[in-house]
């Protein structure tokens, strides 16, 4: 397999560093020879994967939370098990009447 060369000085390592271009809305990743800094090509610094990994823990982070559909449902049994507690007292004092 060859390797990698940088096409102004032949260096065989390279690295990733985070830009803004010059008119430009979003960040770019160059990956550039790590002795000239000739960039050799570009990333999307929004990587799709990554975002999609981090919104895939922010979801099973609230599926796990207090915040989970499971606690919302047992919250609303509580509650409305107290109205019908309260609607059954008022019932019964209105009756007794």
């Amino acid at each position: 397999m060859a390797n990698s060369k940088c096409t102004k000085c032949d260096n065989t390592h390279f690295e990733v560093k985070e830009n803004l271009p010059n008119h430009c809305n979003f960040k770019l990743l160059f990956v550039q020879c790590s002795i000239c800094g000739s960039v050799v090509g570009t990333i999307d610094s929004y990587y799709i994967e990554n975002r999609l990994s981090d919104l895939e823990k922010k979801f099973d982070g609230i599926k796990s939370s207090n915040f989970g559909l499971s606690s919302v449902n047992s919250n609303l049994d509580v509650i409305s098990n107290n109205i019908i507690k309260i609607f059954n007292y008022i019932k019964l004092k209105l009756d007794n009447k």
